[in-house]
């Protein structure tokens, strides 16, 4: 199972440890931070299961 974890500058600790207790035993955690442009871009890409790379 692959599991996206949507983060931001303030939440990031809690999110991730939430993360760690709820996805199952050997599901791989992705972290997503977004800022700025191109959060809108991000978006698309994670409902779209791609992994998205905006420079």
């Amino acid at each position: 199972m692959n599991v996206l974890v949507w983060i931001n500058e303030s939440t990031w600790p809690s999110c991730v440890a939430a993360a760690r207790e709820l996805a199952p035993a050997g599901a791989s955690l992705t972290l997503l931070h977004v800022v700025g442009d191109a959060v809108p871009a991000a978006a698309r890409g994670a409902f779209a299961g791609r992994d998205v790379r905006v420079e």
